[in-house]
């Protein structure tokens, strides 16, 4: 440095003081980038799986809304009643099985070519108890048919007449529309969308080995949280970006 002149050591600091300042330059349009690129990549996270659970929310409350109107219409439930407004709003809804039953153990069916068991007692099932105890329409939690190996769900509302509680209507519903809707969502193949309930358990995910699993299957070296926040986790796939989406469901949905 002192055999260097004077306006060569000029040069050389200034040269520095430039080096340096490209060098924080860059570090900020780095940084600005990626803030930009995580708000986008949030945003559009959120603004599509907004979108999937304001379909499937009113998907749901058709549901409930139809078997709120079988709740209001029933007014006697026999083996004997007719059954043609159960069978119409079952085709119309596209339940697996509607029907109704009272305090005195009374079921009635859809279809009148399916019998119960002998000693099947409506009045102690999750979809009866459920609905008497919240008087209001609401959803049980899914559930795999032992028959089907389906995931359904059960929709029910309170039959009351004169302000006294005398019975529930129910329905069964496949959850594949909602199976569909999510596999509409596109991510340009860098990712899917998938429904888990309240406690993680997962109850639609493209891959079907998932379902009924805990969400901490999947992330098994991250403790998630189920908040609306863009989080970041590990799979065995390898690192991803994760973003919940409530489902605004029509009063009470139970689990999801």
């Amino acid at each position: 440095m002192k055999n260097l002149g004077f306006s060569r050591k000029i040069i050389l600091a200034a040269s520095s003081i430039i080096a340096l300042a490209l060098i924080v330059l860059a570090s900020i349009n780095y940084i600005t980038v990626m803030n930009h690129t995580q708000t986008n990549l949030h945003a559009n996270l959120t603004e599509t799986s907004h979108t999937a659970s304001s379909n499937i929310s009113n998907w749901l409350n058709g549901k409930l809304l139809a078997i709120s109107t079988v709740a209001e219409e029933t007014d006697e439930i026999s083996a004997t009643m007719d059954r043609s407004k159960l069978a119409l709003i079952n085709k119309a809804a596209n339940f697996v099985h509607v029907y109704v039953a009272n305090e005195s153990g009374t079921m009635v069916l859809e279809d009148k070519n399916i019998s119960l068991p002998a000693d099947y007692d409506p009045r102690i099932r999750p979809w009866y108890t459920q609905a008497k105890r919240l008087n209001s329409a609401s959803f049980t939690k899914p559930y795999v048919d032992a028959t089907s190996g389906d995931v359904l769900l059960s929709a029910m509302a309170p039959i009351n007449r004169n302000g006294r509680f005398v019975g529930v209507a129910a329905s069964d519903l496949s959850l594949d529309f909602i199976r569909q809707t999510l596999d509409l969502v596109d991510f340009s193949g860098m990712g899917h969308v998938y429904l888990i309930a309240d406690d993680g358990t997962i109850l639609v995910h493209q891959n079907k080995g998932l379902i009924q699993k805990n969400i901490n299957d999947i992330y098994t070296k991250d403790k998630i949280s189920i908040q609306p926040e863009l989080m970041e986790a590990s799979s065995d796939a390898g690192p991803c970006l994760l973003v919940f989406s409530p489902l605004k469901a029509y009063h009470h949905l139970n689990g999801i």
